[in-house]
């Protein structure tokens, strides 16, 4: 009985551990992505800030201030958060600065910060200079791994080569390039990043999640345990595994209360069976139920009485005619029939010479 039992429990134990983790999974793969989308919305405008001043140059008035309000937009772009450096270089006359260009990254050696380089243009399209801005990646990072992070402990950025750009883990501070220690899931992510805008790669336990960004040629990546994203359904399997070993041991319980009895009387038939086979009949068995245990015992005292009718007839067939004789009459009851049979026989009757008298 318990072997079903254990059966069904941890067939649907199983069963429940698998849906409920790929649920949990699945939720950190949703909220994952749209914590990503977030972050990566949120380093767009950041990444725009610069972008917006750059542009702000081309939008100077012509004329005798055009000077003045060139030098208060550099000044303004200099006090912008994150920036540490900004540089003007080339012969752009303020007048002359008609568009700029989309913004070329560039990475300084130090890996603390990156460069934003725009080309001033004239209405031709012609390169009149270019101005770059440096920004601080502390600045880009900034609070970006929060309490709204669910179960994630990094989070970094790589360009589309697959570089470090910047991380929140000290641990990541050696590493240079996505894969490079040949490790299978960051090698599926590098080949992620090239083909789609966002997604989730699990591996072994680790779950990396990615969203790729708009302004920069850049991905904010998501790292996180799979450990602790299925710590609900651990603990869940814990209590499971608890209660199913308890459960099982009120069932055992349940059968040897409820069993018990049943197993003695079985026991004691079986014991007086062993004596009628030595033949020792004994007292008849009480009956105290009328379940099958009663029947058992009641058709248990008509056999041994059956018995002892059998041993007392042949007894006292002994008494007046062979022992064997009155073993095969009760082996062979149709032996006492009254009657005869009706059969053609032949009888042959033959002389003996010299056995009777010649005078008869």
């Amino acid at each position: 009985m318990l072997l079903p039992v254990a059966l069904f429990l941890g067939g649907s134990g199983a069963a429940g551990y698998l849906y409920i983790r790929n649920a949990l999974l699945q939720q950190w793969r949703e909220a994952a992505i749209l914590r990503l989308e977030r972050a990566a919305h949120l380093l767009d405008m950041r990444l725009g800030e610069p972008l917006q001043w750059a542009q702000a140059l081309a939008k100077t008035a012509p004329g005798r201030s055009a000077a003045e309000q060139q030098q208060w937009v550099l000044k303004q772009l200099k006090s912008q958060p994150g920036v540490s450096e900004v540089r003007l270089d080339g012969n752009a006359a303020p007048a002359g600065v008609a568009a700029v260009s989309p913004p070329e990254y560039f990475y300084p050696a130090d890996r603390q910060e990156v460069g934003m380089r725009f080309r001033l243009l004239d209405q031709r399209g012609k390169a009149l200079g270019r101005l770059e801005v440096i920004l601080a990646y502390d600045y880009l990072m900034a609070d970006l791994l929060t309490t709204g992070w669910m179960q994630s402990n990094m989070a970094c950025l790589v360009n589309d080569q697959g570089l470090y750009l910047a991380h929140s883990n000290p641990s990541m501070a050696g590493r240079h390039c996505l894969g490079e220690t040949q490790d299978v899931l960051e090698l599926a992510m590098r080949a992620e990043l090239k083909a789609k805008l966002y997604g989730t790669l699990i591996g072994g336990d680790r779950v990396i999640g990615y969203y790729r960004l708009i302004a920069a040629p850049w991905a904010i990546m998501l790292h996180a345990r799979a450990s602790q994203i299925l710590a609900p359904i651990r603990r869940f399997q814990f209590y499971y595994l608890t209660g199913g070993l308890v459960y099982l041991g009120v069932i055992l319980l349940l059968i040897r209360v409820g069993m018990g009895p049943v197993v003695a009387a079985i026991r004691r038939l079986a014991g007086r069976a062993a004596a009628v086979a030595r033949g020792e009949y004994g007292e008849p068995l009480p009956v105290r139920s009328r379940d099958e245990i009663g029947l058992l015992s009641r058709g248990f005292n008509d056999m041994v009485h059956g018995l002892k009718e059998r041993d007392f007839i042949r007894n006292t067939f002994g008494r007046y005619m062979d022992e064997s004789l009155a073993r095969e009459l009760l082996g062979r009851p149709e032996a006492l029939r009254l009657g005869g049979e009706k059969r053609q026989v032949v009888i042959l009757f033959s002389d003996i010479r010299g056995f009777i008298p010649s005078s008869l």
